[in-house]
């Protein structure tokens, strides 16, 4: 009986595992610039900085993590809208 089950589950994951391959193939790639990506990144670490300033009471901190966000999602909008206008051209 273990056995059955053990073969029932490799046949699913082997038609999940197709059908993954399937759609990684048929999927574009997007290229988004690092510049982008590190302004994601300044843009959580910054939302985890007001987080935690506002947890603790803490305004400095507050304040600091918004400039964070801040800076985060213009550099992200900046480089986003710079690729697209030279993915035009």
């Amino acid at each position: 009986m273990i056995f059955t089950k053990e073969i029932s589950v490799n046949r699913a994951y082997s038609k999940w595992l197709e059908k993954q391959q399937e759609t990684k193939l048929s999927r574009a790639k997007i290229n988004m610039p690092t510049s982008a990506r590190s302004g994601i990144a300044l843009l959580i670490i910054g939302a985890i900085v007001v987080g935690v300033g506002t947890y603790t009471n803490r305004g400095a901190l507050s304040i600091y993590g918004l400039i964070l966000v801040i800076g985060g999602f213009s550099l992200y909008m900046i480089s986003s809208l710079y690729v697209k206008r030279n993915s035009r051209k």
